[in-house]
């Protein structure tokens, strides 16, 4: 069975079903929960010697009838006869779609594991089975391509790609960016993604984008499968009616909500007038048990998102009350209310759980002022509205808020209007990172008189002010608008946005020689910073130190801009990444490490797309030329031109790169080449593939052994090899790297990588002669136990051990292959490197 974008958590349930007698998949309708179950099952049957068997009860109704059902599926008279026959050979039961039966089914299912040990079940259900040692796989979305990248490579785009050439259809390369947007639109769900990519055999996605809110798009015409996976619909209508009625409405008023939510933010919009807020959270917590609600937690908070496709009927369910229109007036109150309450807290230190409130905010923001823009006569909320989108703008979503500001802007334009030059600001703000600087100094110089009742418009206006007169070359007025901002943002008690633009005016002086001076600013704005307890501000003055560093000390600039990376990298603050990779290239470029250079602008290019944060290309493509003009290697002059093409949208993009000066001619000769942001991407990083691959090889390609570790540092696990640091997500896997690269040459048995004791069948340095001796001497039935425990403990080991060094492999290659080298798995693991490395664990 073709199974797309799922190899993580396959491997997972794999896994799980080596060690655990009872694994449940949950996950909403159409999440692909019976195509994972039944790979897996193909995967494992051959370690379970009486193989697999399926139950399916997707047509048993009532719940008295699970028990025969099984029986009957499996062969045996009856569900009594099934209990009281118990075999002694393990083998593996597949009970796939329990959740309109979910009592009788689990009630079933324990009456068959304590009848007997042998048998290991795997079942599916929209909502836990709730059995005591049930061990849950919770089934999410596919991986989404970012907004405004095209990414193949995306787990959704995989799969859409491939169903549609399955349908027989083909899509051109102008269509892959309507087909990213179908699968974001889709919100990943495979058979969603199964049924629209099917349809573009009749007609483009593009056209499919068009027609996606018609109820048809989501329906097949000609289907002979299972009646609910007919069309999406009918697979949430299935859902829907298993529930209560509170919970039924809470659902549907949850249809208002554009993006992730916090409980009481559903309280709010959701609840009665005087009802406990600890009602609507246990119809929170029962929704999510029913597959209807995702859960997102972010540090301290936990959020819930309800999946497009269940908005759409949700919605659908309040208009036919209708109930719509005054569920999203209390909706767009609320966002308003908790929008203006996020920008206050952020006034005197910029904390990651501010900037991450921002954006987790930001697709109910844009909701909110959607409605306002159709259904309002004054201008009063949606300005608020957009005032406060100016703290995410430098992070994400430039396009989609610069379109609602500069609607804004056209339906209530007189600057007169209380939060008019805050919303101007944000509007200007877009501009300039839209490349148009000239008519983003033109907006904020016509707000910058009318900021008297303003939040914050006069520090925020003059911030944009500084950017724009620096990308078009006026240095000079550049800085002295940043300190007359700092000076107003200090007046107002907003240390926050006064240490920002010390920092933006550290960057312009440095950018004319006052190197000294550039740095004496940065580090007292990273001591206030450290001292006021704001982590943005302080990681953001330290990239920057160190980007300024690399004219004069860049060996020394390199250690700070990595601290820089890994607190940027911690509290995911994507502005400093960029820079801190950018200024790590640079400094290893200064330092005559060009393959480090190149590696760093690898994974700067992918850490652009990522994000898609393409609006930042031409500060990747200039750092792409100038490791290559450095290396002496063809095509450096080409990217530098198309990089001259592009907007200057980032401070720290060069106007004429201060640093490593590039001809002034490169390129010109014979004319810029026309290439699109998106071959412009794939050329930079084909070049800088082809340099990597056939530079000359080391006498050796392992590093120091100072360059070596394997921590766990905070939430991620931080890889240092060869120079380059990458981050890898916990998982057992890692667990089991970090202790073979602990004990070099030593083997350590697969069971007790499980936890479980090893009783091996001959000494080693695990496992010392008594123990051995006493194996030995135990019973041959005995042996047959550990003996199959090994092998599940084998696969198990194998396999995660596998799938890490290939997650490795995204984010640090060489690393990925000095492991695949290194690590030999079996039912004793160990590693075993060509050259002694000292690894730090």
């Amino acid at each position: 069975m073709d199974l797309v974008g799922r190899e993580h958590e396959l491997d997972d349930l794999v896994e799980r079903l080596s060690r655990r007698r009872l694994v449940t998949v949950i996950g909403p309708a159409g999440i692909g929960k019976t195509s994972l179950a039944r790979v897996a099952a193909a995967r494992v049957g051959g370690t379970f010697p009486l193989g697999v068997h399926v139950v399916d009860l997707t047509s048993v109704d009532v719940p008295a009838d699970v028990g025969g059902a099984m029986a009957a599926q499996l062969g045996v008279p009856s569900f009594a006869a099934l209990v009281n026959s118990p075999t002694e050979q393990p083998v593996l039961l597949v009970v796939d779609n329990c959740e309109h039966v979910s009592d009788a089914a689990a009630a079933a299912i324990i009456a068959l594991l304590e009848a007997c040990p042998s048998p290991t079940v795997l079942a599916t259900s929209r909502s836990p089975l709730d059995v005591p040692g049930e061990s849950l796989v919770v089934l999410g979305p596919l991986a989404l391509p970012p907004h405004g990248v095209v990414d193949t490579h995306a787990a959704a785009m995989r799969m859409f790609c491939d169903r549609a050439r399955d349908a027989g259809a083909s899509l051109p390369d102008d269509e892959l960016e309507a087909a990213g947007e179908l699968c974001r639109r889709l919100d990943g769900v495979p058979l969603a993604i199964e049924i629209v990519a099917a349809r573009c055999r009749a007609m483009t996605p593009t056209e499919a984008l068009q027609r996606l809110d018609h109820v048809d798009m989501l329906s097949r015409r000609r289907f002979r499968g299972t009646a609910r996976h007919r069309s999406v619909r009918a697979t949430v209508e299935w859902s829907y009616a298993l529930l209560p009625g509170e919970q039924q409405r809470i659902f549907d008023r949850l249809g208002v909500f554009a993006g992730p939510f916090t409980a009481s933010m559903a309280h709010a919009v959701c609840g009665e007038l005087g009802d406990d807020p600890g009602r609507t959270v246990r119809a929170l917590d029962s929704l999510v048990a029913a597959s209807l609600l995702g859960v997102e937690p972010h540090r301290s908070t936990t959020s819930y998102r309800q999946l497009e496709t269940l908005r759409r009927y949700a919605r659908e369910r309040l208009a036919s009350t209708n109930s719509l229109h005054p569920t999203r007036e209390r909706f767009v109150d609320h966002v308003v209310t908790l929008a203006v309450e996020v920008i206050d807290r952020a006034r005197g230190g910029r904390d990651p759980e501010v900037l991450g409130e921002l954006l987790s905010l930001f697709d109910n923001l844009a909701a909110a002022l959607r409605w306002c823009l159709v259904h309002d006569d004054g201008g009063e909320r949606a300005l608020r509205l957009l005032a406060v989108l100016w703290g995410v703008v430098h992070q994400a979503r430039v396009d989609d808020v610069g379109a609602l500001g500069e609607a804004v802007l056209a339906r209530w334009p007189d600057p007169r209007t209380p939060l008019w030059a805050d919303a101007a600001a944000t509007v200007a703000t877009c501009r300039y990172l839209s490349g148009a600087p000239t008519d983003a100094l033109m907006l904020a110089e016509r707000a910058l008189p009318f900021t008297g009742d303003s939040l914050l418009a006069d520090v925020s206006l003059r911030q944009v002010m500084g950017e724009a007169r620096r990308a078009l070359g006026d240095t000079v007025t550049s800085a002295e608008l940043f300190e007359q901002g700092a000076k107003e943002a200090r007046a107002r008690s907003a240390d926050a946005m006064a240490l920002e633009l010390d920092v933006a005016r550290a960057i312009v002086l440095a950018d004319v020689g006052a190197t000294d001076e550039a740095l004496n600013l940065l580090r007292e704005a990273h001591r206030e910073a450290i001292e006021r307890r704001s982590q943005i501000n302080e990681v953001w003055a330290r990239a920057i130190e160190g980007y300024v560093m690399i004219r004069t000390a860049p060996g020394d600039g390199i250690a700070v801009i990595d601290d820089a990376l890994r607190i940027a990298r911690r509290i995911d603050h994507h502005a400093a990444v960029m820079v801190s990779l950018r200024a790590r290239a640079l400094a290893q470029v200064a330092t005559d490490h060009l393959d480090d250079a190149a590696q760093t602008v690898l994974d700067l290019l992918e850490e652009l797309i990522g994000r898609g944060a393409l609006h930042e290309l031409r500060m990747v493509l200039e750092t792409t030329a100038i490791v290559l003009a450095r290396a002496g290697r063809r095509g450096w002059a080409d990217l530098a031109a198309i990089a001259r093409t592009l907007p200057i949208v980032n401070l720290t993009a060069s106007v004429d790169h201060e640093v490593f000066p590039l001809p002034a001619h490169a390129g010109q000769a014979h004319g810029a080449p026309v290439l699109s942001r998106r071959d412009a991407i794939r050329e930079a990083r084909r070049l800088l593939r082809e340099y990597l691959e056939t530079r000359p090889s080391p006498a050796t390609n392992e590093p120091a052994a100072a360059d070596a570790s394997f921590l766990l540092v905070g939430d991620l696990w931080e890889l240092r090899f060869a120079g380059k640091v990458a981050y890898l997500k916990p998982s057992k896997g890692a667990v089991d790297l970090a202790r073979l690269l602990s004990s070099p040459t030593v083997e350590i048995h697969c069971l007790e990588l499980t936890g479980d004791t090893p009783l091996p069948d001959r000494p080693d340095p695990v496992i010392d002669g008594a123990a051995h001796g006493e194996h030995e001497s135990r019973p041959r039935e005995v042996h047959v136990e550990i003996d199959e425990a090994a092998e599940r403990a084998r696969s198990a080991v194998t396999q995660r051990l596998r799938a890490t060094i290939r997650r490795i492999g995204d984010a640090h290659p060489q690393l990925a292959r000095h492991l695949e080298r290194s690590i030999a798995t079996g039912t004793f693991c160990c590693y075993q490197p060509e050259h002694a490395i000292r690894w730090r664990t």
